[in-house]
């Protein structure tokens, strides 16, 4: 079991206002955390971001507009424009997990080594491992990300927010958080739906933020990394699958 021991922690910055992603940027400055940040933006964090060792700078394209028809762009476009910001990164994530065929050649065709776009719930009692697809792209699968899990609870498929289950699970352990969601402490998808519309306005978020001690993303958050740390994980950067 290759992985049992291992945690990879993974964000997609999804736009955040700077203030909104300095709550992530703290909790893993604060636990010397490695971790994977798919970058969606210019940000003022990116260049100290680059020059952390412990963060590894992935792309976050969103492809959502050409199928909306809201955007008149090629799919090749929208992923020079990614890694304009972000030359160095080898890893992929899109927006919304969109993805065919073609765009995991394109992705390949411009150098990416890895794709993270395949979520499978715990429930699936699959045992998660990376593989390589069709094309060479290395696929590496994720097994929790904050929102579903507030559609969960929301749709009562959980009722709590138990993060040492994760952490029992003895195959790949990839989780997948937004910033937005962790400085909202969310806790339920309504939350986010009537936040959401004030996502740069951070005066206006605050209002929105839960203060519930017991449950929501960065209470989850900061428990899944205390439980971790006691259990003895290795926190680990998504490109250590793949490199030597």
């Amino acid at each position: 079991m290759k992985y049992k021991n291992k945690i990879f922690l993974t964000f997609d910055l999804d736009w955040a206002h700077d203030e909104v992603f300095q709550v992530t940027l703290d909790i893993l400055r604060k636990h010397e955390l490695k971790a994977t940040i798919f970058i969606t933006h210019e940000t003022k964090h990116l260049i100290e971001l680059r020059n952390n060792p412990k963060i590894e700078l992935g792309i976050h394209p969103n492809f959502n507009k050409l199928l909306n028809r809201q955007e008149n762009k090629k799919i090749e476009d929208i992923i020079d424009s990614n890694l304009n910001m972000v030359p160095e990164a080898i890893g992929v994530r899109c927006h919304a997990l969109f993805q065919s065929s073609y765009i995991l050649k394109n992705l390949k065709d411009k150098r990416m080594r890895y794709d993270s776009n395949l979520y499978i719930p715990i429930t699936s009692g699959m045992n998660l491992e990376p593989f390589e697809d069709w094309n060479g792209l290395v696929r590496i699968p994720y097994i929790w990300e904050d929102d579903i899990h507030c559609m969960d609870i929301s749709n009562n498929i959980l009722e709590h927010w138990d993060s040492k289950r994760f952490l029992d699970y003895d195959y790949l352990k990839v989780f997948n958080f937004h910033p937005i969601h962790i400085f909202l402490n969310t806790e339920n998808i309504e939350r986010y739906y009537k936040a959401k519309k004030y996502c740069q306005d951070v005066r206006s978020l605050k209002k929105f933020i839960n203060d519930n001690e017991s449950n929501g993303t960065r209470v989850f958050f900061e428990k899944l990394i205390m439980e971790a740390k006691e259990m003895g994980y290795e926190f680990c950067l998504m490109k250590n699958i793949i490199l030597p």
